[in-house]
């Protein structure tokens, strides 16, 4: 939807959706449908040893296991893939709100500081620009190189995020989902080249 708005994609590519969003909803209804068969056993010894089985399982690994559904997301598994994204308050030096309100809609490149020059040398700035990708860099300063847009993390929301995460840049998805992580410069070349690559196919896709 971001794309036709922009005028970077016809709206034929709005034809994909049912493709794309299909195996997101049957994983959705099967696993659903699973839990609910889980849940809902009659039989006392089925039961019981459902019990033993989540009981030891929970013991075992000390949190629910996460339930990991398909869609859009980078292909390298790193922390916080398919996770919600955070959304804290920053200051841009003229307004201070919630980075989507500061840097608009669209997929956002979250990156420390210190990985502008490798998205720079890897000629990958213009390019994440004009497939409509906000580079944003929450920290301290709201100044800085002009194709990036420079917010002060205000509660330092996206610093202990980084930090939880064990990464140094965050592609976040329109809808508020972590496309992808990375946590060396290297793997953010490699991330934000993915994610470019992604936009331009989809950009790509035939015209209805």
């Amino acid at each position: 939807m971001d794309l036709v708005q922009r005028g970077a994609a016809d709206e034929g590519l709005l034809d994909t959706y049912q493709s794309e969003r299909e195996p997101h909803v049957r994983a959705v209804t099967e696993k659903g449908i699973e839990l609910g068969h889980l849940q809902t056993l009659r039989d006392p010894d089925k039961a019981a040893e459902r019990d033993r089985r989540l009981l030891a399982r929970r013991a075992e690994a000390g949190a629910p296991e996460a339930i990991r559904l398909p869609g859009l997301f980078a292909r390298t598994s790193a922390a916080g893939r398919g996770q919600l994204s955070v959304q804290g308050v920053v200051d841009d030096g003229t307004r201070r709100d919630r980075l989507d309100q500061i840097a608009g809609g669209g997929f956002h490149l979250l990156v420390r500081e210190e990985l502008l020059d490798a998205l720079a040398s890897a000629h990958l700035l213009d390019g994440l620009t004009s497939a409509g990708v906000r580079v944003v860099v929450p920290g301290e300063r709201t100044t800085g190189d002009p194709g990036a847009l420079f917010v002060h993390d205000v509660d330092g929301t996206y610093r202990d995020w980084f930090t939880d995460l064990s990464c140094s840049a965050v592609v976040v998805r329109p809808d508020f989902y972590v496309f992808g992580t990375a946590s060396t410069p290297d793997a953010a070349v490699a991330l934000a080249g993915e994610l470019l690559g992604t936009l331009r196919k989809e950009a790509a896709l035939p015209r209805g």
